[in-house]
């Protein structure tokens, strides 16, 4: 009894227990005691950290709080869907520090433009039903020369009426696949024609759905195109043969070319070039206006043809004369080469050449113009001619005539 004459029913509360997945520390449950609560690694406690042993009403004992619970931490997940929530770890109880929570959203849209080494596409929807009357497209673009690899997860949708297209060149009418059904597709490869793009179009009808796709894609290495080759007499700049790259083509001084300047590789099924090898042709004339430089007879080092009428003008500094030498020169009978000492066929004549006649010869100029004309009759051709050509400093002269250098 105590003082009141009230009967003390207990001075000890009952054993708290531990939480599942935690630990109590403390082992006395008199009145005044506590009692200490953890949690395992992995989880997190909810409630009270520490609970006292009180005299409740001098007529028995209880614990100041319920024992607490160890849930598993909610630090991060992976969410799916069009909508949805997610709350800090342990909300509305306050996180702990030291925290590093990710968050994988995946928003499953009706279509547009995904862009990435690598990613996911699922239906409006997913994991849920997809809902009717959708008309979805995506754009899938990958690095520059790789292709596309789709990878089916999942894939469930209204045999026949609902379906997806998948194509490579921006055109459904002949789809790279047609999926519908149940069944589980195989990989799809695509992106082959060198845009590195590749494109899903989703069809639902107005009545039942499915569960929809799952699809991964990711990038790979296509083949490159072979070795084109160098034009004879020219080059090209680039030396990378995949699928979207591109060379340059020039030629050497003297030489035109003939065909595309740039090509491409081009995807698909077979790699080939954008354009056949282009040709670096000699032309029949030219107007030239560096300090140097070459002058070539038509289709040089070949024979020329018939019937040829071909202009060559050379101009360079006001102030300088010119230089012109032969290194080849072999013309048929009734083939000429006639020099004019100026800017067009009104100058003075400083030589008319034939057969091997211009050979060892350096013919030099009184202005910064030289002009010269080379015709071929319709009997017989030669291998024709390479002259070489270059500027000096002027020396007056008090005669007009040319110089000949022999």
């Amino acid at each position: 009894m105590n003082e009141g004459g009230i009967k003390q029913v207990s001075n000890y509360c009952p054993d708290p227990g531990e939480p599942e997945n935690g630990k109590r520390s403390g082992t006395d449950f008199s009145i005044g005691a506590t009692a200490q609560f953890t949690c395992d690694e992995d989880h997190v406690l909810q409630g009270s950290k520490t609970i006292t042993c009180q005299g409740v009403a001098e007529v028995f004992a209880a614990w100041s709080d319920h024992r607490p619970v160890c849930k598993v931490k909610t630090c991060g997940s992976t969410l799916h869907g069009p909508s949805g929530t997610f709350t800090s770890p342990n909300f509305p109880i306050q996180y702990e520090s030291n925290s590093h929570c990710v968050w994988i959203i995946t928003a499953a849209s009706c279509g547009g433009d995904v862009r990435g080494p690598g990613g996911i596409i699922l239906s409006p929807g997913y994991p849920e039903f997809y809902p009717n009357s959708l008309n979805c497209t995506w754009t899938v673009e990958v690095g520059h020369g790789k292709g596309v690899q789709f990878m089916f997860h999942s894939f469930h949708l209204e045999d026949h009426h609902d379906y997806l297209l998948i194509t490579e060149n921006g055109s459904f009418a002949l789809p790279l696949a047609r999926l519908t059904g149940s069944e589980r597709p195989a990989p799809v490869n695509a992106g082959l024609y060198g845009n590195f793009k590749a494109q899903l179009r989703f069809i639902s009808d107005f009545s039942i759905c499915f569960q929809g796709f799952n699809i991964s894609f990711s990038e790979y290495n296509l083949e490159p195109c072979e070795d084109p080759g160098t034009p004879r007499f020219g080059w090209h700049t680039g030396i990378s043969f995949g699928i979207g790259d591109s060379l340059v083509f020039s030629c050497n001084t003297g030489y035109r070319l003939q065909g595309a300047v740039e090509i491409w590789c081009l995807g698909g099924g077979r790699r080939m070039w954008s354009a056949p090898l282009p040709r670096c042709v000699a032309e029949c004339g030219s107007t030239v206006s560096n300090s140097e430089g070459v002058l070539l007879s038509p289709n040089y080092p070949l024979n020329y043809d018939n019937s040829h009428e071909c202009v060559y003008s050379i101009q360079v500094e006001t102030g300088k004369g010119i230089n012109v030498s032969a290194s080849t020169f072999q013309l048929a009978q009734g083939d000429i080469l006639k020099v004019y000492d100026g800017g067009d066929s009104a100058a003075p004549v400083l030589g008319t050449y034939t057969g091997s006649t211009m050979l060892g010869l350096v013919l030099t100029s009184t202005s910064n113009h030289l002009w010269l004309e080379f015709y071929s009759d319709q009997e017989h051709t030669a291998g024709g001619f390479r002259l070489s050509y270059s500027s000096e400093e002027h020396t007056p002269s008090s005669s007009s005539d040319c110089v000949f250098k022999q």
